[in-house]
């Protein structure tokens, strides 16, 4: 059984990977040769993994502050 701490730095991971994954999207999103509606498509793609880090954001709220030192704040920016 994971511990509380163990269960916010899980969410706060997989919040940080869709953080990620949303900044490659929008990356991608800014090549000249993507037609407007591929951009469009890549841009909410990137809106909905946002979305998905903000759920686990919200997670890992309910385990309380952590003891490994990443906050919110940081996933946050």
């Amino acid at each position: 059984m994971l511990t509380p701490a163990l269960e916010r730095q899980s969410c706060l991971s997989s919040a940080e990977q869709w953080r990620r994954q949303a900044g490659h999207l929008r990356d991608h999103a800014q090549r000249g040769y993507l037609r407007p509606e591929q951009r469009e498509a890549l841009l909410a793609e990137a809106e909905a993994c946002d979305r998905q880090a903000d759920w686990w954001v919200a997670g890992a709220d309910d385990y309380g502050p952590g003891t490994s030192g990443t906050g919110l704040e940081g996933l946050l920016q």
